[in-house]
Order: C-alpha cells, then structure tokens, then sequence
C-alpha cells in the first residue's frame, strides 16, 4: 500500500515539474500534478484489476483528457495545458530506449517486439484523448439541445 502512495507522490511530482520543462502557468503547477497523479491511480488500479498496460493506458489517457477539459473549463486555460502534463506518467520512455538499444546491439527480434509494444502503447494514448474529444462533444451538443 505505501508503494501505491509513493507512486501517486511521485507522479504528482513528475508532472508538476515536467510542467516547468513546458512553460506552462505557475498557478497550474498544482492542477497538473493532480491531473498526473490521477492518470498514474487509474493506470494503476486497472493493472491490479487484471487488464493489460494497453487497455490501462487507454483508460487512463481517457481519465486525463476527461480531467483536463474540466480542468481547463474551471480555470478558463486552454485544455492542452493540463493534457500535455498529464499523460507523462503514460510515456513508454524505457520501453522506447531499450528498443533503440536493442537495435543497436543486433538484437533485433527483441528490438521488433518493444517496438511494437512502444506503438500500441502511443495508440492507446492516442485513442484514449480521441475518444474523450468524442465523448466531451456529444456532451455538450446533448446539453445545447437540451436547454435549446
């Protein structure tokens, strides 16, 4: 249990100061950090439920494109702000590096196999923000022809 909180910490803070690195508002240092914080938790507790890493990532990208619109809705900043952050803790990094490596090396079934990895992995962020715009637009345009 105290590995899961200092994951959390440590996402928080990793997204924070990855802020720095973006320029992004000194008075959204703290709301990006949340973001990231609760982008690692769902990652996290759908790898403990029993989904892969990329359905995990899915969600979890999903999670913080959702967190970021409204996010950036209370505070009136542009969305990207909060989504660019948010989805560090999601960056297959080490996978990426150790692909490279292994090419270099000649290792290249291994190499093939992150790589691929290293795609799916994207993929799934790239869907998860996706299907959060889809979703975050049929909202709105249930709500405009609601009130309308």
């Amino acid at each position: 249990m105290l590995t899961y909180i200092l994951h959390i910490a440590l996402s928080f803070v990793s997204v924070a100061t990855f802020g720095v690195l973006l320029n992004i508002p000194k008075r959204v240092f703290i709301a990006c950090g949340i973001i990231g914080a609760i982008c690692w938790t769902v990652f996290e507790a759908f790898l403990f439920m029993g989904t892969g890493k990329i359905m995990s990532t899915l969600v979890a990208s999903f999670t913080v494109a959702i967190a970021s619109d409204r996010m950036a809705r209370h505070m009136k900043m542009p969305m990207i702000i909060f989504n660019m952050p948010g989805i560090v803790p999601l960056v297959p990094g080490f996978i990426a590096m150790t692909a490279v490596r292994e090419y270099v090396n000649g290792d290249y079934l291994s190499a093939i196999n992150n790589t691929v990895h290293v795609c799916m992995v994207a993929g799934a962020i790239a869907i998860g923000l996706m299907l959060s715009e889809v979703f975050n637009n049929n909202i709105r345009r249930f709500i405009v022809r609601r009130e309308g």
